[in-house]
């Protein structure tokens, strides 16, 4: 998954996210016409309640084979996907690395001055912003939202939750992406990423311990 010309290319796959896209999170559209993977109608019916209601489920994305740029795109759309469902979210900042790209440096200074206010900064540097609200009427802002984007896949842990239970969980600089999406989100990050990448939690250590398996057999280090 590589920026080419403008377009954000995963697995061989041209997708186009529009500013609508990032703000609400909506369907993503791949260029060759096909309209993304298809899923069992038993997905569907599990995706909403007798009421009606969406239903969440959570997901491990399975970012093997993945660098850490291809991590960062992910972990942001993610994030970008789940927003309108944000009430809260937290990171760390570990210290500063000069290997950071100009504006993930400024970002991981916005959230610094954050957990000054919120959270804890230690004389070493590590720092922790504590618990942000995400909506305005409970004191949260957009541009610290955007910081916190722009600087979660450098995080060692981070977090989004709704306001009823976890949303998002990033871990060792974007390597770890758990989620919790209903059938439209789903839908919107399975056209980017492929939807065999989103792995139900339930059967991902199935998952991890067979391709450790196979790693072992092939002479890798598992």
């Amino acid at each position: 998954m590589v920026r080419d010309g403008g377009e954000l290319v995963v697995d061989g796959k041209q997708a186009h996210l529009s500013q609508d896209d990032h703000t609400h999170g909506q369907k993503h559209t791949v260029p060759d016409g096909s309209e993304g993977h298809a899923f069992p109608p038993l997905l569907y019916k599990r995706w909403t309640d007798t009421s009606g209601v969406k239903v969440q489920q959570s997901y491990v994305v399975d970012s093997d084979g993945w660098d850490h740029a291809e991590l960062v795109e992910v972990c942001r759309l993610v994030l970008r996907v789940v927003r309108a469902g944000v009430a809260k979210y937290e990171t760390d900042i570990p210290v500063a690395d000069g290997e950071w790209p100009v504006e993930v440096a400024a970002a991981a200074e916005v959230l610094r001055g954050v957990a000054g206010r919120t959270g804890r900064v230690e004389k070493g540097g590590y720092a922790q912003t504590g618990l942000v609200r995400a909506d305005a009427a409970a004191g949260g802002n957009e541009e610290t939202w955007e910081a916190f984007v722009m600087f979660a896949p450098w995080a060692y842990d981070a977090g989004v939750w709704g306001e009823v239970g976890e949303l998002v969980s990033l871990s060792d600089e974007g390597r770890s992406i758990a989620v919790r999406l209903d059938g439209d989100q789903v839908e919107a990050v399975g056209q980017v990423i492929g939807a065999a990448r989103l792995v139900p939690e339930k059967e991902w250590r199935a998952v991890w311990k067979q391709r450790r398996r196979e790693r072992r057999s092939s002479g890798g280090d598992g």
